[in-house]
């Protein structure tokens, strides 16, 4: 279940589905990374596989992310039976 956004532009998109600040060729894959954030209630109920999941170590070792693409990536944390601070960022820094 989605609990809070950390990056406004994709709270604004999941609540009003405006999706000004987004790149239009990632609207359908960021649509399908919250659809499954909203859906599951733990990390275990994330379909293995799922946008290239995964939990992120070192410094981020309490995140997690999704793919958008290459570059890009959802991160998010779980707390309880929510995703928290979901944000989209470029995983590389370039």
């Amino acid at each position: 279940m989605i609990g809070s956004f950390r990056y406004k532009v994709l709270e604004a998109y999941w609540r009003t589905g405006k999706s000004k600040g987004l790149r239009p060729d990632w609207i359908k894959k960021i649509n399908g990374i919250l659809r499954t954030l909203h859906a599951a209630q733990s990390i275990a109920e994330i379909p293995p596989g799922s946008y290239r999941f995964e939990a992120l170590s070192a410094n981020l070792k309490d995140s997690c992310s999704m793919r958008v693409n290459r570059n890009w990536r959802i991160t998010f944390k779980w707390s309880g039976i929510e995703a928290v601070d979901i944000f989209l960022e470029n995983h590389y820094g370039d």
